[in-house]
């Protein structure tokens, strides 16, 4: 018997809601169940040889599978996920110019 909604559509929809309501363990265990049906994440490399975008990529076999209302639900999951894990890490770049000391703006550079 088919669903009415596919399951990964209602994890998307988990991790929305539950991001809007600021319920951030609920929207990372959703991602948990979510990102890696649709993203495989390589293994950390060393800082020299690794790249960024070599980290993580799409599963094309699934994201061709899916729906566009499935691939647009996941595509809004992982931005709103990213940019909370993005948004903690935040205060922490905004505190290193004042903690070295340096009142300058652009890259420490005062006039």
């Amino acid at each position: 018997m088919a669903l009415p909604l596919p399951l990964y559509a209602c994890w998307a929809q988990v991790l929305l809601t539950a991001s809007h309501l600021q319920h951030w363990d609920v929207a990372a265990r959703a991602a948990a169940v979510l990102l890696p049906r649709f993203i495989a994440t390589k293994p950390s490399r060393l800082l020299w040889q690794a790249h960024p975008m070599d980290r993580h990529h799409l599963q094309l076999q699934q994201v061709q599978g899916a729906s566009p209302t499935l691939l647009r639900l996941l595509v809004q999951a992982v931005y709103v996920y990213a940019q909370h894990t993005g948004m903690q890490q935040l205060p922490l770049l905004l505190q290193l110019p004042s903690a070295a000391g340096e009142g300058a703006g652009a890259g420490g550079l005062a006039g």
